[in-house]
């Protein structure tokens, strides 16, 4: 408590940060909705001809459309300080951001599709069932999280906000954003 006192940073701030960091996450993922709604407009434009697209060039387009939605998605999120990620409620890496493998010094096919547990020995998973169960009820969680990696037993502390990832009104995930604040 007396180093945090004693830091010449403004924690007060922190929740404002976050918050902003939030909007503007939220402001590109609803930009990128707008993006794969027109895409979706031009799938069932294809869907509904018969036989084979008239032009090949319609076929072209729609790749490129793809491509360069993927690839400006992929380049905001990798050019965040902070680790961004989406979890299974089992502890499953579904998706990181570079910051997050630079982190557990791994390449991102190393750390995507593997487990939590994989990298950290704390906190267990077998351990946060209750806090899953809060979880899943609140939909949100922030605070912070003290973890032990398995390969080098460096103990980080990170500072997270969790959002709940629902499909057919269940929890199946969490989205989160975390800053490690070790130093």
């Amino acid at each position: 408590k007396q180093a945090l006192e004693a830091t010449p940073w403004h924690l007060d701030a922190l929740p404002i940060g976050a918050g902003v960091l939030i909007f503007l996450f939220g402001l590109h993922i609803w930009t990128r909705k707008h993006k794969i709604d027109e895409l979706r407009g031009l799938v069932r434009g294809f869907q509904t001809v018969k036989g084979p697209p008239s032009e090949p060039e319609e076929l072209e387009k729609l790749a490129e459309v793809i491509s360069a939605s993927r690839q400006g998605y992929r380049d905001l999120i990798d050019s965040l300080d902070q680790l961004i990620f989406t979890t299974s409620l089992d502890g499953e890496l579904r998706a990181v951001n570079q910051r997050v493998a630079e982190a557990l010094d791994l390449s991102y096919s190393e750390v995507v599709g593997h487990r939590l547990d994989e990298f950290f020995d704390e906190p267990r998973i077998e351990n946060l069932k209750d806090s899953i169960a809060r979880f899943t009820e609140r939909r949100h969680w922030s605070g912070t999280v003290r973890g032990r990696e398995k390969n080098t037993g460096k103990v980080r502390y990170l500072d997270c906000v969790l959002q709940a990832i629902v499909k057919d009104g269940k929890v199946v995930g969490a989205s989160g954003l975390a800053r490690d604040i070790t130093a």
